[in-house]
């Protein structure tokens, strides 16, 4: 609530805007850069509050894509990465003599294949998380 004695207008818009869910953020910034960005605004015809906002949602949007982008490029080498050791264990398989060591690779072939599985089941859900994440800084 506001400070001292508020009159009923006062109330009523702060009670709106905590259920719209707007907040103070204040910070301290050069005057000649708050001067130009004031200028900049009412050329452009656009309130200081609304530009700010739409740069601080294109800056979050950023920052989700970019770590998105980051884990699926770390999921895909991972993937590589495993494919690189498949073909590995399965050109060794063929090289073997030992027939019973032989069939022991099998099932760690088959737990790579299956590990490759997990990861592109993995890469999945991390782009449905990001892509919420995305969504919610679109608004």
């Amino acid at each position: 609530m506001p400070k001292g004695k508020p009159n009923p207008q006062t109330i009523a818009t702060e009670k709106y805007q905590k259920r719209a869910g707007y907040m103070t953020k204040g910070f301290k910034i050069k005057r000649d850069i708050a001067e130009q960005f004031e200028e900049a605004c009412e050329k452009a015809g656009v309130s200081q509050a609304g530009q700010i906002t739409k740069m601080m949602q294109a800056f979050s949007k950023n920052a989700v894509e970019t770590e998105y982008i980051e884990k699926k490029n770390e999921l895909f080498e991972l993937i590589s990465n495993i494919d690189i050791s498949i073909s590995e264990l399965k050109k060794i398989q063929k090289e073997m003599k030992d027939e019973n060591a032989c069939d022991l690779m099998g099932p760690a072939i088959t737990a790579l294949y299956m590990t490759k599985e997990n990861i592109v089941d993995l890469i999945y859900n991390v782009y449905e998380f990001y892509n919420k994440l995305y969504m919610q800084t679109d608004k």
